[in-house]
């Protein structure tokens, strides 16, 4: 578990400073341009989740949310 969170966190490291210089060549005053009412729209989260069940498969086992509930309240 702990080999997948270092491989996980160096690709994501790697795809950010890839990504960085793409964000700095914009130009832009940094604002998101969403055309909302009054533009009070500042930020886009999309959270996308492979396998995640919500309910449980084994009735001895807690489903993945019911070990997350963090993230069971954010959605």
């Amino acid at each position: 578990m702990g080999r997948r969170c270092i491989i996980a966190a160096s690709a994501l490291a790697a795809l950010m400073l890839g990504a960085a210089p793409a964000f700095a060549a914009g130009g832009q005053s940094g604002l998101c341009h969403l055309k909302s009412h009054g533009n009070k729209i500042q930020h886009v989260v999309f959270l996308q989740f492979d396998n995640v069940h919500l309910r449980r498969d084994n009735p001895n086992v807690p489903s993945d949310l019911e070990q997350m509930p963090n993230l069971l309240n954010f959605l």
